[in-house]
């Protein structure tokens, strides 16, 4: 079962707004490989406070009329219509504030904390072509800005537009040749080409840098589980773990590698990380689970009871996991067994669960044969179409985007083609390009 919550970055990139009162000047807040990876953010304070909470949200809600009506009665100023743009996107309103920071570089371009602002609004929105167009602004005004640089680079990754996202990460490389940062930045551009063994290789260069990013480690561990290095991959997730135990994504995946352990002894461990991560990524903690990492969770206290002998408890652990991620096969095959070995009215349903399974087994199988199709055949229009569609229809966007794309290059007339690109191209957040796809 794949973990999928680790991505290749030294820190979040959901800075905040900066000040777009300052006169032209950007100063872009710095991605710190060794900044907190879960920080307490306002919203957690104020349910541990919620007199001063409400207070605070009295004072904004005031300040947030104010600069509406300065917008409204001065909807020529560039920097008003900032302001308020700026304020609606703190205040969680991000398609609102995009409007009027879109307005207020249409009425002033210079002004580049408003591109900013827009470019990590539209980023937090998945609005990716718009937040790599604002990036690329600001950096026309200030090309020394290396956090920019990455956040660009950052953006166009999963856009699928690896040689910008290349080139972005090597000119944030010559402004900072040693950042720690800029080599796991550099290090994800090689991911992204599959290039596992060079990116290991700077991700290895950055910890020699800053051995003290757990995040680093952590990214190093998600390569090395991929390549089927289980042992370095437990070793480098046991550095992030011992740097940042209160991470519980970090323990989650610590206990993903201690589950596929031939080790009998790695079974205790594995319940005391599990119960740990479990405790840290429950709805009320700092940094709760996603759906796909609390499924994982549930997935394996399924095991862990299933090896004590407590089958129902193992079925209602699956159970909950099938239910946050039904996509995924090990549990449809787990939960598949579970209620066919407990016979009755749950046998049907097991059987009926396997069902599920094998043809989902028989659409991966498909995907494997369509793939090897459109390679032994690139010229093949209807065989890069096929696979695309596949692709699009199990959500590898980056890949459908890609063999659509030759699709469409090699079958120009079809419009079948053209809009199964085109909503490839919405999925990823290329909205400009989806549209100009069916011209």
């Amino acid at each position: 079962m794949a973990l999928g919550v680790l991505v290749l970055s030294c820190a979040p990139h959901k800075s905040s707004t900066i000040s777009s009162t300052s006169s032209g000047k950007t100063t872009t807040a710095p991605l710190s490989p060794n900044a907190d990876p879960t920080p307490k953010t306002s919203i957690q304070n104020q349910k541990d406070n919620p007199s001063a909470g409400n207070a605070r949200n009295v004072i904004l809600n005031e300040e947030l009329r104010n600069l509406e009506r300065a917008a409204k009665s001065h909807s020529k100023d560039a920097r008003s219509q900032a302001r308020y743009g700026s304020a609606l996107v703190e205040s969680g309103k991000r398609r609102e504030g995009i409007v009027f920071l879109r307005r207020a570089v249409v009425l002033d371009p210079n002004l580049t904390a408003a591109w900013h602002n827009l470019a990590l609004a539209a980023e937090q929105q998945s609005w990716l072509d718009i937040a790599a167009d604002a990036y690329k602004h600001v950096l026309i005004a200030k090309p020394d800005l290396v956090g920019e640089w990455i956040k660009l680079g950052y953006v166009l990754l999963p856009m699928g537009r690896f040689d910008e996202a290349e080139r972005a990460f090597k000119r944030a490389a010559v402004f900072q040749p040693r950042s720690s940062e800029v080599l796991v930045a550099l290090a994800s551009s090689e991911f992204a080409y599959f290039n596992y063994d060079t990116a290991i290789t700077i991700l290895k260069r950055a910890i020699s840098l800053n051995p003290r990013s757990a995040a680093i480690h952590a990214n190093l561990a998600s390569i090395e589980l991929d390549r089927g290095k289980r042992a370095e991959a437990e070793s480098a997730i046991r550095a992030a773990y011992a740097l940042a135990p209160d991470v519980p994504r970090y323990a989650l995946f610590l206990a993903r590698i201690l589950a596929d352990s031939p080790h009998p002894e790695n079974r205790a461990e594995m319940k005391t990380v599990l119960e740990r991560a479990s405790s840290l990524g429950s709805n009320g903690g700092a940094t709760p689970f996603t759906s796909a990492e609390r499924a994982l969770a549930e997935y394996l206290q399924g095991l862990i009871a299933n090896q004590d002998g407590k089958k129902a408890e193992a079925i209602a652990h699956w159970r909950k996991s099938y239910a946050l991620d039904p996509g995924q096969p090990t549990t449809q095959l787990a939960l598949a067994h579970a209620l066919r070995n407990s016979g009755g009215s749950q046998e049907t349903e097991g059987n009926r669960l396997l069902e599920v399974y094998q043809k989902s087994q028989s659409m991966r199988d498909r995907a494997r044969s369509l793939g090897q199709e459109a390679e032994t055949h690139p010229n093949n229009g209807r065989a890069r179409y096929a696979y695309g569609k596949l692709l699009l229809e199990q959500n590898n966007l980056v890949h459908a985007e890609w063999e659509l794309h030759e699709a469409v290059r090699l079958l120009p007339h079809d419009m079948k083609a053209k809009r199964l690109l085109a909503t490839a191209l919405r999925k990823m957040g290329r909205t400009y390009e989806a549209d100009s796809s069916m011209k």
